[in-house]
């Protein structure tokens, strides 16, 4: 995950736009006081590109969870308020090292479909939903390994992992030649109180927040990266959380001390990932809940996520990235 200087709050909000002329722009450094991802860690980290005519690039990342499925933060795949971007504007690709974004992604996965959850709150709020991403035909083994998905909710203190392709530490331009390495950094699940605290028109229902040592964050480019936790075998990681904007009192430096990162909590779109993807929940979901967490609703807390606060919802509207 990289990090990069930002305005106002601090919005890591969904993905990162690169406009054509920014594409020469150097790169910044990498998540957040993380360090590069292992060969064999995280295989199921994707990123992805969306071509936008006259806008320039759009650059997310994407988790596999089957062999042709994956998922990431309803921001990254909504055109606007009633629409996705076409799948032929969409490409994936599992490389994480010597990343050149423009230049990599030409031999990327093709994408066959898009489909956002119907109450996806990207219109509204930074505070994205899901989406998921299906591919033109099956990820072979030797490229990636689909990743389970995490039932309940981890406590506070759990420790967790985050991952992401985006800027690493201080204030800098971040563009597409940034896109070099896959990023990991050690997390805790952060309480609700203090997620609470340091963002208002926080939901438990359906976010999670994660904070690290003085220095590790998530970052502009980092969106929908992964938020993994040990699952109940205690030696699989399994996905909990993607990456949808951070908080810090430095607005300048990404994992600056205090830095809150928050995440989508997967867990309560499980049924509806699983019944859109044709997908059969135990399949994709291990047995048992993660680190004695109690189980979410798969129901639960679809609404928009920002309350009633007006101004608390324009104020962080204005640190959107895109």
């Amino acid at each position: 995950m990289k990090s990069v200087g930002f305005l106002g709050l601090v919005a890591l909000a969904a993905a990162y736009s690169v406009s054509q002329d920014d594409a020469a722009a150097a790169a910044a450094p990498r998540i957040a006081g993380g360090h590069q991802a292992a060969a064999t860690e995280l295989r199921s980290t994707a990123y992805l590109r969306i071509t936008r005519p006259m806008l320039g690039n759009l650059w997310c990342t994407a988790n596999l969870i089957a062999p042709n499925v994956l998922l990431t933060v309803g921001g990254c795949a909504a055109k606007n308020a009633t629409a996705s971007y076409p799948a032929s504007d969409v490409l994936v690709s599992f490389d994480r090292t010597a990343l050149n974004g423009a230049k990599d992604i030409a031999n990327g996965l093709p994408v066959s479909k898009i489909l956002i959850h119907p109450e996806d709150s990207s219109k509204n709020s930074p505070v994205s939903g899901i989406a998921l991403i299906t591919l033109s035909k099956p990820v072979p083994e030797s490229t990636a390994t689909p990743i389970k998905i995490g039932r309940g909710r981890p406590r506070a203190g759990t420790e967790a992992r985050a991952a992401g392709f985006g800027a690493t530490a201080g204030a800098g331009s971040y563009d597409e030649t940034s896109f070099t390495q896959l990023t990991v950094a050690d997390m805790k699940i952060g309480a609700d109180a203090a997620c609470a605290k340091e963002m208002a028109g926080y939901d438990p229902k359906t976010q999670l927040c994660a904070a690290g040592a003085a220095g590790a964050a998530a970052c502009a480019g980092d969106t929908a990266g992964p938020l993994v936790v040990s699952g109940p075998d205690g030696k699989t990681d399994v996905l909990v959380g993607m990456s949808t904007y951070s908080f810090a009192k430095d607005l300048k430096v990404c994992g600056a001390a205090g830095s809150m990162s928050y995440y989508v909590h997967v867990a309560p779109y499980l049924d509806w990932i699983a019944k859109n993807a044709a997908l059969d929940v135990a399949d994709i979901a291990p047995g048992g809940t993660t680190d004695g967490s109690s189980e979410t609703s798969a129901a639960a807390g679809m609404a928009v996520r920002l309350g009633a606060a007006g101004a608390t919802a324009a104020a962080i509207a204005s640190l959107l990235l895109f």
